[in-house]
């Protein structure tokens, strides 16, 4: 999923993209970071499960961690090489914050995994990686579930305290620049190791 600014996907990609390594119809607990918050809490309350019908991929979320109960309403299905508008449970906290209108991404279907290693090669204002905590303890290889790309210098404006949010990378650590009205602002450093299958890095 390349993100764009606009609803036509031209132009210079950026914003929120994602990768997903799984099976179709694998169900991913979805592992929540409030990235905002600065205390990296942990939420597992929503999953997704993503189904592949040649050149159309379904989404499906769910209000739980193990994709039992009904697809709610965010579910939807995307055509290959098409441009959509990104959906609030992708955004970057995955709903927990709210979603920018201006971000759109075009998905596209790769069956070749070597297409894969350069683009998690590249840096990112924050990219974070999710394993299967329970096959997975190392957070290594390359059977990861999915990851959440976000691009250098990715800005969310939250119009109602005007508060601005910066992702970037500052030498090989992804960072938070949070700035609210005319404060100083404050940088949060957000890299992970390797914590409940989740890494994050540039």
């Amino acid at each position: 999923m390349k993100p764009y600014a606009n609803q036509q996907c031209s132009g210079e990609s950026g914003g929120v993209g994602y990768l997903f390594n799984v099976v179709s119809g694998e169900c991913i607990s979805l592992v929540s970071i409030n990235q905002f918050n600065q205390s990296n809490t942990i939420n597992t309350s929503s999953s997704l499960k993503v189904n592949v019908f040649g050149l159309i991929g379904l989404f499906e979320f769910y209000d739980n961690s193990d994709c039992t109960s009904d697809p709610n309403q965010f579910s939807d299905a995307f055509k290959h090489n098409q441009c959509y508008q990104l959906p609030p449970l992708l955004s970057v906290d995955f709903g927990q914050q709210p979603n920018q209108d201006d971000v759109y991404f075009m998905i596209s279907f790769l069956d070749n995994p070597n297409l894969i290693t350069p683009i998690l090669n590249q840096e990112y204002g924050l990219k974070k990686i999710q394993y299967d905590s329970t096959t997975s303890d190392n957070c290594q290889g390359s059977d990861f579930q999915f990851a959440q790309l976000i691009s250098n210098n990715f800005t969310i404006t939250n119009s109602n305290n005007n508060q601005i949010d910066t992702f970037y990378c500052n030498n090989m650590q992804p960072t938070l620049k949070n700035c609210i009205n005319n404060t100083p602002c404050s940088f949060t450093p957000l890299s992970i190791n390797c914590n409940n299958g989740i890494i994050q890095t540039c």
